[in-house]
């Protein structure tokens, strides 16, 4: 089944975004990634700094997703000896468990998305995909996105 041709992509994206976000609700895109670098970053940790520029979010939607994490005791938030405005974030063992649970259930929601896609569909859907994130990403923001609105864009 093909798209509707009036229909245009941003639509179409966000109707799959929606589709996934409604059937698998429990699983917060911001919260998984950070959870992901703060794993990847090992014991040594990860300064919040740091995530804000790897995830190119604003520092306050990280700081609201990182606040979130730390009181379900997920990170933990460490401060600098020297300097108290900085922080560095570790996973704790919860968070690693949780992380491990999204992980899985990620990758269940993809293969119920994909499932009935030729390995060819997926390459091509893939290339596609990772196109136009490069794209969107080299554009100019209009000025009306809520990380401008909070400062952070």
């Amino acid at each position: 089944m093909g798209a509707d041709p009036d229909v245009s992509v941003l639509e179409l994206l966000n109707q799959a975004d929606l589709a996934l976000r409604h059937r698998h609700g429990a699983i917060e895109d911001t919260r998984v990634r950070i959870l992901r670098e703060v794993e990847a970053a090992g014991r040594r940790g990860l300064p919040q700094a740091v995530l804000v520029k790897s995830l190119n979010l604003s520092p306050a939607t990280v700081s609201k997703a990182v606040d979130g994490l730390e009181r379900a005791g997920m990170v933990e938030r460490e401060f600098h000896a020297h300097d108290r405005r900085q922080r560095t974030l570790r996973l704790s063992k919860k968070g690693q468990t949780q992380r491990q649970m999204c992980d899985g259930s990620l990758q269940h929601a993809e293969q119920g998305l994909i499932g009935d896609l030729t390995a060819d569909d997926l390459a091509n859907l893939k290339s596609l995909l990772g196109r136009l994130g490069q794209t969107a990403r080299r554009l100019p923001c209009p000025g009306e996105c809520s990380a401008c609105a909070l400062g952070g864009c």
